[in-house]
């Protein structure tokens, strides 16, 4: 084990049971990340037949580690490459628990990157973290905002009568989150841990590191118990099949699984990262983004200010804007695994319109009213806010992020500071025709 920059270990991995092996493994834990929290991400195979393992060691700008025969060297200093000069487009999206991250093309007349992982261009290869800076030339010369990393999933050459291109399709921290399964169960006990505790598990087993940005004070004092199960087995049920028991099969069904069962179904009994996240956080009211190479968490409450105004100095040239009423207005949550505990929260204003119908929510994880509650009255602000689907097409905001509180000004459409909340980006750029634009999804605030 050693901290270069971060915590790294390695260790040798012996089985001898069924399907035996022996290999040596590496690990380290996220960014920031204390050693006593046990962050690490899932162990992954070295390629080395050895049966004591690998020592290491480390100055400012490499890693090394050794065995009695071999010397193996990593940097940590590894130099960046800035491609902006030659990008000719980019289509690019910021969207939450979405893994598609979009587009980039780069000139290529003179095949500049043909080769892309060698020579001056060794840094752009497969899996790479590609970080856009949104900004502006301006007199005092080039002024950028970081914002979102995205990882490099994909290259693809094309050639035309007049030019050559690369084009370099990325990925978002979710597609990564997505990819990751659990290959044992993971549990916590009810008491154990928080929510944001338990996110940060999740997360660092992909690489990542998880902080707070404002977050609810659910997200620290609710400890529900909580499994990630593995993934060992897939299941395919034929309707024609007359071996198989459908007590059993509504048994294994996840509740967001479609109903009733097409001809050819597979039930998965294991869990991404992105789903054991999104199951977690479905709890409280926080909603992620990403910001670097990290996942934030934020509080979305409904007394947030704005931080920006659009339709004043900053025009919106292009826009629609689209209301719809709400799935429900009456949101019941049952919880309690011993106990019948009932949580409420009825929007008065939308009932009527609805005609009474409710959402009903089973959450036997809570044990308290006042979690019921609070389950139910962010159930009802996520509603709120999906009630609103506004989409405007600006010129580049490069400070803009997701959840952000923004005021709009229409006054065609009676608009004056009229409160939005970002739930979408979508960074455009083009060469040619010149176009440089965010579409941002509005809903409400």
């Amino acid at each position: 084990m050693a901290n270069p920059d971060v915590y790294r270990l390695t260790y040798r991995d012996a089985y001898s049971g069924s399907g035996p092996y022996d290999r040596i493994v590496t690990s380290f834990s996220p960014p920031a990340s204390d050693f006593v929290s046990s962050y690490w991400l899932e162990p992954i195979p070295f390629n080395l037949d050895h049966d004591f393992g690998l020592a290491l060691a480390f100055s400012a700008t490499a890693v090394w580690a050794t065995t009695p025969a071999r010397v193996y060297r990593a940097r940590l200093d590894n130099p960046d490459l800035d491609i902006t000069a030659d990008v000719l487009e980019a289509d690019i999206i910021d969207e939450p628990f979405n893994p598609r991250g979009g587009t980039i093309v780069l000139r290529n007349e003179d095949g500049r990157y043909n080769n892309p992982g060698s020579g001056s261009i060794a840094a752009l290869t497969l899996g790479a973290q590609v970080d856009i800076s949104p900004g502006y030339g301006t007199a005092s010369g080039p002024l950028s905002s970081q914002g979102p990393s995205y990882y490099i999933e994909a290259f693809q050459h094309t050639v035309g009568p007049a030019d050559a291109r690369l084009i370099i399709h990325i990925v978002t921290a979710w597609a990564v989150l997505q990819r990751w399964t659990a290959t044992r169960s993971y549990n916590w006990a009810a008491g154990q841990r928080s929510v944001r505790l338990i996110a940060q598990y999740i997360a660092a087993r992909a690489g990542f590191a998880l902080s707070c940005s404002n977050c609810s004070p659910a997200s620290s004092t609710l400890q529900p118990p909580y499994t990630i199960n593995p993934a060992p087995w897939i299941y395919r049920l034929w309707p024609w099949s007359p071996w198989y028991d459908w007590s059993q099969v509504r048994a294994l069904i996840r509740r967001d699984d479609d109903w009733p069962m097409p001809a050819l179904f597979t039930i998965r009994l294991g869990q991404t990262a992105l789903r054991g996240l999104q199951n977690l956080l479905e709890r409280v009211p926080d909603r992620p983004l990403i910001q670097a190479g990290d996942i934030i968490l934020k509080d979305v409450p409904a007394s947030e200010t704005s931080v920006y105004s659009y339709g004043t100095t900053h025009a919106i040239p292009r826009g629609h804007y689209r209301t719809t009423l709400k799935p429900a207005a009456h949101i019941q949550v049952f919880a309690g695994a011993t106990a019948n505990i009932l949580g409420e929260s009825i929007d008065y204003n939308t009932l009527d319109l609805r005609y009474g119908s409710a959402l009903h929510v089973s959450d036997n994880y809570l044990t308290t009213e006042g979690d019921a509650d609070s389950r139910a009255s962010k159930e009802d602000r996520h509603l709120t806010i999906d009630s609103r689907d506004d989409v405007i097409v600006v010129p580049v905001n490069c400070g803009q992020e997701l959840w952000d509180v923004i005021e709009i000004t229409e006054p065609r459409l009676g608009l004056s500071a009229a409160k939005r909340r970002v739930v979408a980006l979508r960074l455009r750029l083009r060469r040619d025709p010149p176009t440089y634009d965010h579409i941002l999804t509005l809903g409400e605030p």
